[in-house]
C-alpha cells in the first residue's frame, strides 16, 4: 500500500505509475491525481507550448515521419480523403488568382506555342496522321518548331506558323505529323499554300 501525497488516500501500488527516480519505485501521486494534474497543465499556455514543441520534435524524427507518411497515404486512399482532395482541387481551380495566372500564361509566347503545339497534335491524332512510334526526342523536336515560330513572330512583329510540307489532308497525298515534314512559314504564305504541296517557299528549321 502507498499514500498519495496529492489526495492523501492510501491505495494499492497498482494505482501508482512506476517511477525509477523515486526511492519507492513509484510516483508520489496516484494515477487519478497524476492524470488530472497533467490534463490541467496541458490547458495552460505553458502546457500548450510544451505539447506543440514535443509534437514538432516527434514529427521531425524518423519514426514520426514514417508514421505520418503511412497515415497520409491511408487517408488519401480512403473515400473521405479522395473527396477532400477533389474539393481542394476545385477550390484552387475556381480561385481568381489561379484563373488570372492561367490567362497570363496563355497570352505569353511560351503559352501560345504550347497551345499551338497541343492543338496540332490533337488534330493530327484525330486525322490519324500522328504515328504512334514517334520517340520522346522526336516529340520534343516537334515542340521546338512551335517555340521557334513564336520567337520569330516576336522578333519580326509578324505572324509565323508551323506548316506541314506534305499536308495532313493533301489533294493527292497526305503527310504525317513528324519532324521531317514540318517547316516554318509566314502566315500569309502558309495560308496561300493551303493543302497543296508546293516547293517554292523557303522555310525555317529549329
Amino acid at each position: 500500500m502507498k499514500a498519495c501525497t496529492k489526495c492523501g488516500q492510501t491505495k494499492q501500488l497498482t494505482e501508482f505509475f512506476r517511477d525509477s527516480t523515486n526511492p519507492s519505485g513509484y510516483c508520489a501521486h496516484c494515477k487519478v491525481c497524476k492524470r488530472a494534474s497533467e490534463t490541467a497543465h496541458r490547458k495552460t499556455v505553458k502546457g500548450k507550448a510544451s505539447k506543440a514543441s514535443a509534437d514538432k520534435r516527434y514529427l521531425q524524427s524518423d519514426k514520426g515521419k514514417a508514421k505520418h507518411a503511412v497515415a497520409r497515404r491511408k487517408l488519401e486512399s480512403s473515400p473521405k480523403g479522395k473527396l477532400a482532395k477533389s474539393a481542394r482541387q476545385r477550390k484552387r481551380l475556381n480561385t481568381l488568382e489561379y484563373k488570372a495566372s492561367q490567362a497570363k500564361y496563355r497570352q505569353s509566347p511560351k503559352g501560345k506555342a504550347s497551345r499551338n503545339f497541343h492543338s496540332t497534335q490533337y488534330r493530327a491524332a484525330k486525322l490519324q496522321r500522328m504515328p504512334s512510334w514517334l520517340t520522346n526526342a522526336q516529340l520534343t523536336e516537334i515542340g521546338a518548331f512551335y517555340a521557334l515560330a513564336q520567337e520569330l513572330q516576336i522578333l519580326n512583329n509578324a505572324p509565323f506558323e508551323v506548316d506541314h510540307i506534305i499536308p495532313l489532308q493533301g489533294e493527292n497525298v497526305s503527310g504525317l505529323h513528324v519532324p521531317w515534314n514540318l517547316q516554318i512559314l509566314p502566315q500569309d504564305l502558309n495560308r496561300s499554300k493551303g493543302n497543296r504541296l508546293h516547293s517554292k517557299f523557303t522555310s525555317v528549321k529549329p
